[in-house]
């Protein structure tokens, strides 16, 4: 049977740049058309980026390029990272061919040394999913600056560099041997910020001011990189590439063949019911001349003893307009108040049972103050906002989005003074990514009906921009 794919329009994007973006909806067929891409021409170096442990060890190696030879980094002496390192520079020994086709996680890729950088020039990089490019480094202030300033320095591009960072090698080395050895380690604070200075990762903005920010040579130095992605214009990971000065191209979704942007909106403009807020959060957004329901606002309600009253406008909701079981719904809200809106709320303390354990992102950049901690097959109905969608609970048909999720300020201002793109529309980006990644959760994911309800205005709007519906 003929390929549907178009693979010239992938060949067309990396003559114009060896970095291209493959944007389009949730659904359009991305990872189909980039691993069928992989199946036909085969080339030997590659390395496939994923968000998901899973995806890496099992389902890409496994099925989506089943026979291929892909080969993911295991655990051990040295760590994921330095064998993946060694993965990136001889290939996989245990076969004859010494074949170097890769699968990896966002965490492992991430964490590469410099060293590791040169060795990207040989290969074909897939990276599924935007990386996660920057985090504020919280409790580092003027005391941190002067010791790290006092063994190293910053450059112009506001990158810090150890004056010799081979003392970390060792340091580490050791404390591995130990680990292995006793099952005990001796890391102390300063550890990851070290390990962030030998990975090229330390950005400080200004004095006490510092973040974790990814070197622009994990894209650079790569032979060609596809970044599959949906929403990119005005993302993190684009400021990051404004402010490092790296072109891209995008492929041509139509030419290659994925599935057309308008219809897939069409059909998750058709399978979303709309449920409007209850009368007290539309009064309250009257009243607030911010959004509602931010991480600030949502701390003053539990202050104020406030939360109660509103989870009886909630079970309302869910029961009178929703009709929905307590065993039928996914919500957030932040994760901070999840158990008083539970203790108080009865629609929105059940469980669900899940087939298997719930994956979270292996990402080094999650806020831990929003991650999702429960690790059994019962899981209790909220999730956090602000992790990338899986398969879990595409079988639930309610969705209750109760958070205005906000970049973090310092991030944002950052950004948006060195990047040159407009704060405005990188707020917005993040706010409907977020929102898609968590209702793509849920049963629309399979293409079937959900009714949903976003309380906080703004970021209901941005939706049904999104889907070409009136306010």
């Amino acid at each position: 049977m003929k390929n549907k794919y178009n693979y010239r329009a992938i060949e067309e994007a990396w003559e114009e740049s060896n970095i291209s973006i493959l944007d389009s909806c949730p659904g359009s067929g991305k990872t189909t058309a980039v691993t069928s891409f992989l199946r036909d021409t085969e080339p030997n170096h590659v390395l496939f980026v994923t968000p998901f442990l899973s995806e890496a060890e099992k389902e890409l190696p496994n099925n989506k390029l089943k026979g291929m030879g892909y080969k993911h980094p295991e655990g051990g002496l040295g760590g994921k990272v330095n064998n993946l390192s060694k993965l990136i520079q001889w290939g996989d020994t245990s076969t004859e061919n010494r074949l170097h086709r890769i699968t990896c996680t966002h965490s492992a890729f991430t964490r590469l040394r410099p060293e590791s950088y040169d060795q990207l020039a040989n290969y074909t990089v897939i990276i599924d999913e935007t990386l996660d490019v920057i985090a504020p480094i919280e409790g580092v202030h003027e005391y941190t600056d002067h010791l790290l300033l006092g063994h190293g320095a910053v450059d112009n591009s506001k990158r810090y560099r150890f004056n010799d960072d081979e003392w970390f090698s060792t340091l580490k080395s050791a404390e591995v041997e130990k680990y292995n050895k006793t099952g005990n380690g001796t890391k102390d604070m300063m550890y990851e910020l070290c390990q962030m200075g030998v990975q090229n990762q330390l950005y400080r903005y200004s004095t006490g001011n510092w973040f974790r920010m990814l070197p622009p040579e994990l894209l650079t130095k790569a032979k060609r990189v596809i970044i599959m992605t949906h929403g990119f214009e005005n993302s993190f990971m684009h400021c990051w590439m404004k402010i490092n000065g790296i072109k891209h191209s995008y492929i041509d979704t139509e030419k290659l063949g994925l599935l057309c942007e308008l219809s897939l909106i069409a059909q998750l403009r058709n399978n979303i019911k709309f449920i409007e807020a209850p009368k007290k959060f539309t009064e309250m957004s009257e009243e607030r001349s911010r959004e509602i329901l931010s991480k600030s606002h949502w701390d003053k309600l539990k202050n104020d003893n406030q939360i109660p009253d509103l989870c009886k406008s909630l079970d309302s909701l869910i029961k009178e307009k929703m009709k929905a079981s307590k065993e039928n719904i996914f919500w957030t809200a932040p994760k901070n108040c999840k158990s008083t809106i539970e203790k108080h709320s009865q629609r929105l303390r059940g469980k669900i049972n899940l087939k298997s354990k719930f994956e979270v992102e292996d990402s080094d950049f999650i806020d831990s103050e929003e991650i999702d901690t429960q690790e059994s097959l019962i899981h209790s109905t909220w999730l956090p906002c602000n992790i990338k969608a899986r398969n879990d609970f595409k079988h639930i048909t309610n969705c209750l989005y109760a958070f205005s999720l906000n970049p973090p300020p310092d991030v944002l201002n950052l950004l948006a003074s060195t990047s040159g793109l407009d704060s405005t529309k990188i707020v917005d980006t993040f706010k409907l990514n977020n929102l898609l990644q968590f209702i793509y959760r849920g049963s629309i994911r399979d293409n079937k009906p959900m009714n949903l309800c976003i309380i906080p205005g703004h970021t209901k709007n941005l939706l049904l921009d999104y889907l070409r519906l009136e306010h």
